[in-house]
C-alpha cells in the first residue's frame, strides 16, 4: 500500500537539487539556433522600404489619376453646357465661348496630371498600361477640341459680324467664315484619339463618345464650309432665284402649298425680292408642261405642270424645284438660276431674327406671325370659300409686304447672325426650307445641308394633301404609329396613320369650307394620305383595300395614297404594311412640315417630326 501526502524526503531533495543543476548548465550552453546574416538583414530591410516607396507611389499614382478623372469631368460637363449655349444662338454665344474655354483649361490640368513624371512608369505596365495610354489620349484630344472649338468660335463670331453687313462686306465675311470651318476641320482630322482595343467598359464608352463628337464636328464643319461658300457665291451673284411661298394651313407633301410666288436677285452681296404674285394667276395653257416619268405616272392627273398649287405632290424637292423653274420660265419669260421655297414656319425664322415686320398696318413678330398666317388673315373674309377679288388681293398684299419686310431687314443688315444662322438650320430640318439649283455644285452643297428636300433610298414620309379646298390643315392632327418585326424573310412594318379633325365650331367659312364645288359639309376635311416608303420595300399595301390615287416608284422611294374624308370632330385610320428586305431593318423617318409637326409613336418613344429621325428595329 502506498502512502500519501507530501514527499519530502532525503531523495526528493536530491531529485529537486539534481534538475536545477542540470536546467541551470543547459543554460549556460552555447545557443545553437542558426543566426541570420547581417546581409540577409540588409535585404529584408531593403525590401520593406521598397514596399512602403511602392505603396506610397501607388497611392500617388491614385489620387493623381483621381485628380485627372476629376478634371475630365469637369471638362465634360462643361463642354455639355457650351453646347447648350449654342442651341440657343449657334455660332453667336459669348457664353458658350467662355464655357469652352473652361473645359479647356479642365482638361488641359487632367492632361497635365497623366504627364507626371512618376505616372510614366506606369505607362509600359501590360493591361494597365494601355488603359493609362488610353485615358492620357483621350484628354489630350478633349484639349485639342476644346481649344479648337473656343478659337474657332471666337473667330467665327468676328467673321459673322462682318458678314452680318450689306454688300461686298457681306460676301468676304461668308468667305472667311468658311475658310474657319475648313480649318477647324482639318485640325480634327488630325486629332489622336489613343489606344481602342481592350478597355475597360468605361474608358471605351468616354473613347466612344468622344470619337462620334469628333465625327459630329468635323460633318458639321465640312456642311459649314461647303454650304456657306455656295451662299456667298449666291449672293455675289448675278443670280436670280425662284422664291415659292407655302401656306401650312393647305398641305402638299413635304410643303404647303406653294399660293404665292416672286423672284430674289442678287448682286455684289445685295438683295432685291420682286413683286410677290398669287399662283393662281400663273396657271399654264391647256396641259401645262409635263413633268419627269415618276411623277406625271404617279400624279399626272392632277397636272403638276400646269397648276402650281399642285405642285409638291411629291416631296421630292428638286423635281418640285425643276419643273417649277421651267413653269416659270412659260409664263414670264425668263429663266432662274434656281427655286427657294419657303413656308410659314421659314417666314417665321426669318422673322425671329430680324424682329418685327409691318404688314398692312400689322405688326408681327416671331410669336404672332404663324398665327396670323394660319388663320387670322382669314378671319372676316366672305364665308362661300370663294372671296371677292378685293379682299383677295388685300390678302395677297399683306403676305407680299410681308415678305419683302423680312428680305428689307436682311439686305440692311439689320438681324442677329447667330439666330438667323440657328432659325433657319432648324427650318430646313423641318422641310420649311427647301432649295433647288440648277448649278450641280450648288446642288450639292444643298443636299448636304439638308435643304434640298431628296429622299434616302430608306426614307418613310407620311403626307395628308388637303383637297378641300379650305386652311383645316392646322386642325388636323396627323399621329403615326410605327410597329416592326424582324423574321426570317425579313423586317415586316407597319404604320398606323391616325387623324384626328379637331376643328372648332364657330370657323369662318374661308377656314372651314365647304368649297361650293364639293359636296361635303363645313369642318369636313377631304384630302390623300400619301405614304412613302423606301424603294427597296416589297408587298405594300394599305388595309382594307382602298381605292389608290397613286401607288409605284417615286424616285429612291415608293408612293401608295388614297383619298380619306374625316369629318369635324371625327377620328379616322389608315393602315399601310410592307416587309424590307432581309437585312434591311432601319429607317429615316422624315418631317412632313405641317404644323403643328406630326407626333410618331414606335413602342414607347414618342417624337414630334421636326427633323429626320433614324430608327432601327
Amino acid at each position: 500500500m502506498l502512502a500519501s501526502g507530501p514527499r519530502n524526503g532525503p531523495e526528493t531533495m536530491a531529485a529537486r537539487s539534481g534538475s536545477g543543476a542540470a536546467f541551470e548548465a543547459i543554460a549556460r550552453l552555447p545557443d545553437e539556433r542558426p543566426q541570420r546574416p547581417a546581409s540577409s538583414r540588409r535585404v529584408a530591410r531593403r525590401w520593406r522600404v521598397a514596399a512602403l516607396v511602392t505603396t506610397v507611389w501607388l497611392l500617388l499614382v491614385g489620387v493623381q489619376i483621381a485628380l485627372a478623372r476629376n478634371d475630365a469631368l469637369a471638362g465634360r460637363a462643361a463642354t455639355v453646357r457650351a453646347t447648350q449655349a449654342l442651341g440657343s444662338g449657334i455660332f453667336g454665344a459669348e457664353a458658350a465661348e467662355a464655357t469652352l474655354r473652361r473645359a479647356q483649361v479642365s482638361f488641359a490640368s487632367a492632361s497635365a496630371r497623366l504627364r507626371a513624371p512618376f505616372l510614366q512608369p506606369m505607362l509600359v505596365v501590360p493591361v494597365v498600361g494601355r488603359q493609362l495610354r488610353s485615358f492620357t489620349a483621350l484628354t489630350a484630344a478633349s484639349t485639342r477640341l476644346t481649344d479648337v472649338g473656343a478659337t474657332e468660335l471666337h473667330s467665327l463670331r468676328r467673321d459673322i459680324a462682318t458678314a452680318a453687313g450689306a454688300g461686298p462686306g457681306r460676301v468676304e465675311g461668308l468667305r472667311r467664315v468658311a475658310a474657319a470651318a475648313n480649318r477647324g476641320e482639318r485640325v480634327l482630322a488630325a486629332v489622336e484619339l489613343g489606344p481602342e482595343a481592350h478597355l475597360l467598359p468605361s474608358l471605351a464608352s468616354a473613347r466612344s463618345e468622344l470619337e462620334n463628337r469628333v465625327v459630329e464636328a468635323r460633318s458639321s464643319l465640312q456642311r459649314a464650309g461647303v454650304v456657306t461658300d455656295v451662299v456667298a457665291d449666291l449672293l455675289a451673284g448675278p443670280s436670280r432665284y425662284l422664291v415659292l411661298i407655302g401656306n401650312n394651313a393647305e398641305m402638299r407633301a413635304g410643303s404647303g402649298m406653294f399660293l404665292t410666288a416672286s423672284t430674289l436677285e442678287s448682286r455684289g452681296g445685295s438683295l432685291v425680292l420682286g413683286p410677290v404674285r398669287s399662283t393662281a394667276d400663273l396657271v399654264l395653257p391647256d396641259e401645262g408642261l409635263e413633268g419627269p416619268s415618276d411623277l406625271q405616272g404617279r400624279w399626272g392627273w392632277l397636272r403638276p405642270g400646269r397648276e402650281w398649287r399642285n405642285l409638291g405632290v411629291s416631296p421630292r424637292f428638286e423635281v418640285t424645284g425643276q419643273l417649277a423653274a421651267r413653269m416659270w420660265q412659260a409664263v414670264d419669260g425668263t429663266p432662274v438660276d434656281g427655286v427657294l421655297g419657303i413656308d410659314v414656319e421659314g417666314l417665321r425664322a426669318l422673322i425671329a431674327a430680324t424682329g418685327p415686320v409691318e404688314a398692312a398696318g400689322t405688326s408681327l413678330d416671331a410669336g404672332t406671325v404663324v398665327e396670323y398666317l394660319l388663320h387670322g388673315q382669314y378671319v372676316g373674309l366672305p364665308e362661300t370659300g370663294h372671296p371677292e377679288e378685293a379682299d383677295q388681293q388685300q390678302r395677297r398684299d399683306q403676305l407680299g409686304e410681308l415678305a419683302a419686310g423680312a428680305i428689307r431687314a436682311v439686305e440692311g443688315g439689320s438681324y442677329d447672325v447667330a439666330v438667323l444662322a440657328s432659325e433657319l438650320a432648324r427650318a430646313a430640318s423641318g422641310r420649311h426650307l427647301l432649295v433647288w439649283s440648277a448649278d450641280p455644285r450648288a446642288q450639292q452643297a444643298w443636299e448636304t445641308a439638308g435643304t434640298s428636300g431628296t429622299l434616302e433610298p430608306d426614307s418613310l414620309l407620311v403626307a395628308v394633301l388637303n383637297r378641300g379646298g379650305n386652311k383645316l390643315d392646322r386642325f388636323l392632327e396627323v399621329s403615326p404609329r410605327l410597329i416592326g418585326q424582324r423574321r426570317a424573310d425579313g423586317t415586316h412594318v407597319t404604320i398606323e396613320v391616325v387623324l384626328a379633325n379637331q376643328t372648332p365650331l364657330g370657323e369662318p367659312g374661308y377656314v372651314a369650307g365647304p368649297h361650293p364645288l364639293l359636296e361635303v359639309a363645313k369642318g369636313d376635311y377631304l384630302g390623300i394620305v400619301s405614304v412613302n416608303v423606301p424603294g427597296s420595300a416589297l408587298e405594300v399595301r394599305m388595309d382594307g383595300s382602298p381605292p389608290l390615287v397613286a401607288d409605284g416608284p417615286d424616285g429612291p422611294s415608293r408612293v401608295i395614297a388614297t383619298p380619306v374624308l374625316v369629318p369635324a370632330g371625327a377620328t379616322q385610320r389608315v393602315m399601310v404594311r410592307f416587309r424590307l428586305p432581309a437585312g434591311a431593318a432601319r429607317l429615316r423617318v422624315e418631317p412632313s412640315a405641317r404644323i403643328p409637326p406630326q407626333e410618331w409613336r414606335m413602342g414607347s418613344e414618342v417624337w414630334e417630326a421636326t427633323a429626320p429621325r433614324r430608327v432601327e428595329w
